[in-house]
């Protein structure tokens, strides 16, 4: 669907995979949404760096939507699946077989508090207009952020 979209004037789609969106100018986007995504990065100043560029490529009065869990339990912290899942490709199990057939993945689960999100946000010059959280069956604790950029 993105390849159909893409040079129809309305969209541009870009696969891209550094830890910052320095490809993008300053306020060049009016929306940025990330759901289901940020959670998979593993390194917290990874997380930290593009929440700061979300900020940074919004325009002002642009809209940010993303989601991040705020809270893993210890149980979803410990990932066994991800965990057996590298076990067994490293003694050389193929990858299809591990994911179609026993249902593993490498993909790992991490966290940043709320309130540190919030801080984050406001300090690349964002303003929080909402934050909503649910906990999902296992109980994980997922926070849905909405902000905007005034300048």
């Amino acid at each position: 669907r993105a390849r159909a979209m893409d040079g129809s004037g309305s969209c541009r789609f870009v696969a891209y995979d550094a830890p910052s969106l320095s490809l993008f100018d300053s306020s060049s986007f009016d929306a940025v949404i990330s759901l289901l995504v940020l959670q998979h990065i593993p390194s917290p100043d990874s997380k930290v760096r593009l929440i700061e560029e979300f900020v940074r490529v919004l325009r002002p009065g642009g809209l940010l939507v993303f989601q991040l869990p705020r809270h893993i339990p210890l149980l979803h912290r410990v990932q066994p699946r991800p965990r057996l899942y590298g076990v067994l490709r490293s003694a050389g199990f193929d990858s299809a077989t591990l994911y179609n057939r026993l249902h593993l993945h490498p993909i790992r689960m991490t966290s940043l508090p709320r309130s540190s999100v919030e801080a984050l946000i406001e300090g690349a010059g964002g303003r929080i207009l909402d934050v909503r959280e649910q906990t999902i069956p296992g109980g994980v604790v997922s926070c849905d952020y909405v902000a905007t950029r005034d300048t």
